[in-house]
């Protein structure tokens, strides 16, 4: 069974272990490959918006608390809370199944920081690998691979990948649109 999707019908404690990400291009021409490989399609042409919320953490008073909150389909999904001190590939978040739009609602209102971003999504599994393929508004194509039980990618999908990655990424796309933002305010 997919863990992804048994963990995301549910509220708890998720840990994932992002493998890679990085920007490359021609998304169709990797989902062939891909299944070509072996790789099972799981969802295709998905739309996510992710509100990302930025709170002053308890313990240090810095900006690194997260409330992520994610339409799919512009239906409420889901909910995640968690902590960006350390940036690695280890991620832990709790996730909550909302009810409706109201959280998301009365953040916005409340004056508190958040990016909105908006991505079309493909997913796919290979062995224990959950490979995204996301067309992400204003920031480009991106692939991230996630693997379970701290497994590594096989040399055979990297390499298969090789031809089509432009440049690897690191922290979340959130950091990405405050650094833009931020370019825009400086004039750049």
């Amino acid at each position: 069974m997919d863990e992804r999707i048994s963990f995301e019908k549910h509220d708890g404690i998720v840990k994932l272990n992002r493998a890679y990400k990085g920007l490359c291009k021609r998304l169709d021409e990797i989902e062939r490959m891909l299944m070509g490989l072996g790789a099972v399609l799981q969802l295709s042409g998905v739309h996510q918006t992710d509100y990302l919320f930025r709170l002053p953490s308890q313990l240090s008073g810095e900006d690194t608390r997260r409330i992520k909150f994610r339409l799919v389909n512009g239906e409420p999904f889901g909910i995640y809370l968690y902590d960006r001190h350390s940036e690695g590939s280890d991620i832990t978040f709790e996730f909550i199944r909302p009810a409706d739009r109201t959280l998301v609602e009365a953040l916005q209102r409340s004056g508190v920081p958040y990016v909105c971003i908006s991505k079309i999504r493909t997913r796919l599994t290979f062995h224990n690998l959950y490979i995204h393929l996301d067309q992400v508004e204003g920031l480009g194509d991106i692939i991230e691979i996630e693997a379970i039980n701290g497994e590594s990618i096989p040399d055979v999908v990297m390499c298969a990948l090789a031809p089509y990655l432009v440049g690897k990424l690191t922290g979340s796309n959130e950091d990405y649109f405050q650094a833009i933002e931020e370019r825009k305010e400086q004039g750049c």
